[in-house]
């Protein structure tokens, strides 16, 4: 377990030469979220989270963009970065390098005010215990993924001020952009979650990765995520990566979605089918 486990999501204190004449009331929590999955999403999806007050990303992102810059990388892929490919072909005699820029950032991370929090899930698992048995508009792992980190992210806001919101900034997807927007509607408006938390969830938008340094760190760990999940469950002999080992110092929640746990969460869905419908007409026409 990590020693973040309990960790809520901090306000900064504005005081002094500090100040920047920020007005926190215009600014919020958010999470920028991104998912990793093999090839023809088979084996393992995963989706993790980086999350931290608006002031927070804008200190990070100034750190990770300049030592982006420093090796002249546009947009940094975590699964290219690794392999030497596409903008990192030019490493491909020099794998130190790629490495070097791994630990860096992993580094930033650890001294940043981020709270990671990831989930994953077999496709095995969620074939056999989700596939067909929910309407189709939410039947795809990023949907339940995405339910179990909201269920870790909003109750680590209890301590911040009622007007605090979450606001979620997703990769710009057209496979999954409907899905997430009626998802997001859905979970704020109908009560699957307590009203409490239900109250939290701000906007929802999404950015192109190329633009959005932030999505980018959210690769990082996405992509550990995935890794993680992918030799736990295919290649047990392999051990853990030295980068998730020291990642885990920042990651709040961390833990893959078991089969009585999706079991539960299709159940309840179910429970909420006829409220669903009848705010997205819509949804009957898939069936």
């Amino acid at each position: 377990s990590s020693n973040c486990s309990k960790a809520a999501f901090a306000a900064p204190h504005i005081s002094g030469s500090r100040d920047r004449l920020v007005d926190t009331k215009l600014m919020g929590i958010v999470a920028y979220i991104d998912e990793s999955t093999d090839q023809k999403c088979e084996r393992v999806f995963a989706l993790a989270a980086f999350v931290a007050h608006e002031q927070f990303w804008e200190e990070f992102t100034a750190l990770m963009r300049e030592r982006l810059r420093r090796d002249g990388i546009d947009v940094f892929h975590m699964t290219d970065c690794e392999s030497c490919w596409g903008e990192f072909r030019k490493w491909q005699g020099e794998k130190v390098k790629s490495i070097a820029l791994i630990t860096d950032l992993v580094s930033m991370i650890l001294d940043s005010q981020l709270v990671g929090i990831w989930s994953g899930v077999s496709m095995e698992v969620y074939n056999r215990v989700v596939k067909g048995r929910v309407f189709p508009l939410v039947d795809h792992p990023y949907f339940f993924c995405f339910v179990h980190c909201l269920q870790q992210m909003l109750p680590r806001m209890e301590n911040l001020a009622p007007e605090e919101k979450l606001h979620l900034v997703f990769e710009e997807n057209a496979a999954v952009k409907r899905l997430v927007l009626r998802g997001h509607r859905g979970l704020r408006d109908f009560p699957f979650l307590p009203d409490v938390e239900r109250a939290r969830i701000g906007n929802a938008s999404f950015a192109a990765k190329k633009s959005s340094v932030a999505l980018q760190a959210a690769d990082v760990l996405a992509y550990e995520c995935f890794k993680h999940l992918e030799n736990l469950w295919f290649n047990p002999q392999i051990p853990q990566r030295r980068s998730l080992a020291r990642l885990r110092k920042r990651v709040a929640f961390s833990a893959p979605l078991e089969e009585p746990l999706l079991d539960r969460i299709v159940l309840e869905f179910q429970t909420f089918e006829a409220n669903l419908k009848s705010a997205f007409p819509e949804i009957s026409s898939f069936e």
